[in-house]
């Protein structure tokens, strides 16, 4: 399946939203098209896997925004500092710089995850076996991939690792913020995780742990957001 999206070129919403539906409905009944987009192994396939982890952050804004289908986007050319997108929607013209957050662990020793790891390693299994009993504190293991987490989790534990995902997206991009621009947190497959809380709670617990350097911050404004209407925070 072609990926159309490319730098340095607009699009229309439109054309996106499109894009994905016709991805989902494929990728139910292709199996092999499923695992590519979960771990590609061509240099193309990584370019487009790339590329999507910034256009699909953006669908997800557009629709929790309602913007209309002739609503654009601008991927900036490969290397523009501090800046990934313009959205031009309604009324609005606004820069967007696009990050991904994903959920941190951290054990009984101290040992901390890294949530980009977890989730590579987790797409792996899950392209290898069909099912991932966990995804946190993922390792390789004498060729299998495993993890550290015990299968029972608290509430207040997946709350926890959720909040420390967030709060080292934000950390990762307060200090290079600029001017006129907004940040874009996608808190990937966060809708998945909570159980027991909000969305909206989890990202207020992110936010206030780093007003201060928020309010030293240049960005405009703040969006988290995943799938589902509920998973959507605006700071």
């Amino acid at each position: 399946m072609y990926f159309p999206f490319v730098r340095s070129k607009v699009f229309s919403i439109g054309e996106l939203r499109s894009f994905e539906q016709k991805l989902l409905a494929e990728a139910q009944v292709d199996k092999a098209l499923r695992k590519a987009w979960r771990v590609p192994d061509t240099d193309e396939m990584k370019r487009w896997v790339k590329i999507r982890e910034e256009t699909y952050p953006i669908m997800l804004l557009a629709d929790r925004k309602s913007y209309p289908d002739d609503a654009t986007f601008f991927l900036m050319p490969a290397g523009t500092p501090n800046i990934d997108a313009e959205i031009k929607a309604q009324s609005e013209i606004f820069n967007l710089q696009i990050t991904i957050a994903d959920p941190i662990w951290i054990d009984d020793q101290g040992t901390t995850s890294n949530g980009g790891y977890d989730h590579r390693l987790s797409m792996e299994e899950l392209n290898k076996s069909g099912f991932v009993h966990s995804s946190g504190l993922m390792r390789r293991d004498n060729g299998k991939i495993i993890s550290e987490l015990s299968p029972l989790l608290s509430p207040e534990q997946e709350f926890a690792a959720c909040t420390n995902g967030l709060v080292d997206a934000l950390k990762r991009k307060l200090s290079k913020s600029t001017s006129r621009c907004r940040l874009l947190v996608h808190a990937r497959d966060y809708s998945q995780r909570r159980m027991h809380f909000t969305f909206e709670s989890v990202a207020r617990r992110a936010t206030d742990a780093l007003q201060l350097e928020i309010r030293s911050a240049s960005y405009e404004k703040y969006y988290f957001v995943d799938e589902g209407r509920e998973s959507y925070f605006e700071y």
